[in-house]
Formats: structure tokens, sequence, C-alpha cells
């Protein structure tokens, strides 16, 4: 059997670029690590007109992007504004004429987890994203340990830390998500769709009482009450699909990786199963695996 591009691609749901920003934030924010990386924006034709991250959006709540923004609107006028102003140029466009190996090479090759699959008129008519692929590969046992294709530069944060510190080195190594150490040992986890959803309640908080509050004011409280202490993890020598199986299993997106010790070893998220075993067995091999 041949898998058609068809299979591989997923609806998901879109944003309109004069939709407010509080719109993308809510889709953005899930109540659990699940909620995506990326929206698709589009315009009234569904034409695709950027995307809108998670990251881009906690760079400008956090004024590390549009300071300017901050000092005219606040946080609550912010989250008005249309979306268009905070898009980034949507890069990984196929037609739906395209093979999916050509589209799995594309993503290894630059370790990404999304493509868009559009028509002859630029609409979009879907996405084949990480959680796709890894759905087809779903039960597998694949002969390749977590510790061959984890990212093992792990960027770390206190429990006793602020939130916006949190936030901040998110920003800088371009990271999601933060194993919170304490004594050398994994306490919790907290990526940036937990620092988003705080942030939103506060706006709710913000609409109830009618009060002007500053960023600092809202990235106050310390990582160990937004953190998740419930922690999925896998240990360095569990086969690559165990991951995988955990992933889809908790529905989220990453997973830390133990030693022996509990010590942290490492992270591997859906984006590193995908890319890096499409390196390790091949793009051709892995495809055949999802067939």
């Amino acid at each position: 059997m041949v898998l058609k591009l068809s299979e591989l691609m997923v609806r998901k749901p879109l944003i309109h670029r004069e939709d407010p920003l509080i719109l993308g934030l809510s889709m953005l924010a899930g109540k659990d690590r699940s909620s995506p990386y990326r929206v698709v924006v589009v315009d009234d034709e569904s034409r695709v007109q950027g995307i809108l991250t998670g990251r881009r959006v906690l760079e400008v709540l956090t004024g590390y992007r549009g300071e300017s923004l901050w000092l005219k609107y606040g946080l609550h006028g912010i989250l008005r504004l249309p979306i268009f102003l905070f898009i980034d140029e949507a890069r990984h466009i196929f037609t739906c004429q395209e093979h999916p190996q050509t589209i799995l090479q594309y993503m290894s090759e630059n370790d990404i987890g999304h493509v868009i699959i559009v028509d002859d008129h630029m609409s979009v008519k879907g996405v084949i994203d990480e959680f796709a692929i890894l759905n087809r590969l779903r039960g597998k046992t694949f002969g390749i340990k977590v510790e061959e294709v984890m990212t093992r530069n792990v960027h770390t944060i206190s429990p006793n830390a602020l939130l916006m510190e949190a936030a901040k080195k998110m920003i800088s190594y371009k990271v999601r998500r933060l194993p919170v150490i304490e004594h050398g040992r994994v306490k919790g986890l907290i990526t940036i769709t937990d620092i988003l959803n705080h942030i939103m309640a506060k706006d709710v908080e913000l609409m109830r009482y009618d009060t002007v509050i500053t960023i600092e004011n809202v990235l106050s409280e310390e990582v160990r009450k937004v953190m998740s202490s419930d922690v999925i993890y896998v240990r360095p020598t569990d086969d690559a699909g165990i991951a995988i199986d955990k992933v889809l299993a908790h529905d989220i997106s990453g997973l830390v990786v133990i030693g022996s010790n509990n010590d942290l070893l490492g992270i591997v998220s859906r984006i590193d199963l995908v890319t890096r075993l499409s390196k390790v067995l091949g793009v051709g091999n892995l495809l055949g695996l999802m067939e």
C-alpha cells in the first residue's frame, strides 16, 4: 500500500487575520501541554496569511517584541488587537500534488514539525504535522534508543524562579519547555502553554476588576505554582517507540529523559522523534513503516 497525502494530512482549526489576539491565545493556551505549537492564519478565502506561534505571542506579551504596543495598549489592549500584527511568515507550504516522501524529507532536513498543504489558489486544505506522523507509528518498535534521538543540551529552571525568568529563558533559548530542577532532581515541567494559560487567566481577572497591571505583575508567581509536577518520562535506553507511545497516550508535546539515578539527561520532543528517526532510519524506511 502506498501512503497517500490525504491519509497523512489533518484538518486543524484556522484563525482569521482580523481576529483578536486573545482568540489566538485561547487556541494556543489550552489546559494541558498538548495545545498546538502554531495556528495557521488565513484571509476570507482561507488563503494562507501567516503563522501564529506560542513563542511569538509570549515575545509580544512580555515586551520582548513590540514594546511600544505595551506602552500604548497594556496587556488588556494588546490582546484585543488583530492577529495580523503578530504573525510570522508561513514558509513551509506544499500543494496537494506533492508526494509524502518529499514532505517528510523536507521536514527532516529542516528540523521542523509541520507543513501547510494548499490548493492551487493557496487556500488551506490541511496540515501535516509531527502528531499526525507519530500517530501512524503508534505501537511500533524501531531498535533505536531514546538517547539516539533526544536533545542533550537542556535548559532548566528552579521551582523558586519567577515566571518572568522562565518566559525570558524560553524566548532567549528558543525552547518551549523547561524541566524544573531542585537539588539535581526533576520536580516538574513548565511550558510556553502553561505560561500563556496563566496570562490568559490574569486577563480574565483584569476584565473582572478593571485593574491595570504590568506583565511583571502577571508573571510574578513562582514557577512551582504553575508547573506540572506530574512529569511523564522515558529512560535513555528505552526504544524510541516507547517515547512515541507515551507522547500519544498522554497527549503531550515532549518527554524528559531520566537516568538510573533520576537525574536529567535530556528532552525528547515530538519534533525530535519525527526528524531524527527520519535521519537515522532514512525517510523511505520511515515512510514504509507508516504505510
